[in-house]
């Protein structure tokens, strides 16, 4: 029996034993037991003979390809987008004295702290094309532009205010800013 088995009184070991059991049987009926029922379910038809029509039925049809594709043209640009200016601000606040350069990063944090459903209902309130508050003021205004959060345009925006890759890029550049530092000291 090891050191680590002795000091630990064997009535704390089971507690631990239980917690586990009770997480995985958690994770069954919570995440296993509905992705079965809806792979098998996808295999059968109304009458719960078993097919492949339901497939035939989504690869045939344009509008999932349709969707597919703006899908990946919102994903990736959001991902570009973010990516860029996540970079940008991370070299700015690791590599510069900028000017409220911590309240700046602190502001930079805040869509980390939002749920995205949350952020979703705010961009939606605020950018709709008829509705939103944004675009009551620019009618207001007599101006006649129009912001839409439901184009590919406001998509990339939202999804680039949602999904803030400035701290950990940040983190990245300052780990890896020290590494060097450590490789260049003398030894």
């Amino acid at each position: 029996m090891s050191e680590a088995a002795a000091i630990v009184p064997r009535s704390t070991r089971i507690p631990s034993i239980a917690w586990l059991l009770l997480l995985l049987v958690t994770l069954l009926i919570l995440i296993v037991a509905p992705l079965g029922a809806m792979l098998v379910n996808a295999f059968m038809d109304r009458d719960r003979n078993l097919t492949a029509a339901n497939f035939a039925t989504v690869l045939q049809d344009s509008i999932y390809w349709e969707a597919l594709a703006n899908t990946i043209v919102v994903a990736g640009g959001a991902a570009l987008v973010a990516t860029s200016l996540g970079t940008l601000l991370g070299w700015v606040f690791a590599r510069t004295n900028a000017p409220a350069g911590a309240l700046l990063e602190r502001i930079c944090e805040v869509p980390i702290f939002i749920p995205p459903f949350v952020g979703a209902v705010a961009w939606a309130l605020i950018a709709a094309p008829r509705t939103g508050l944004f675009n009551r003021g620019l009618q207001l205004s007599g101006l006649p532009v129009e912001a839409n959060v439901y184009s590919l345009a406001g998509g990339y925006y939202f999804m680039r205010r949602i999904v803030d890759p400035v701290r950990a890029e940040r983190r990245t550049r300052i780990a890896f800013e020290r590494l060097l530092a450590d490789a260049r000291a003398p030894t």
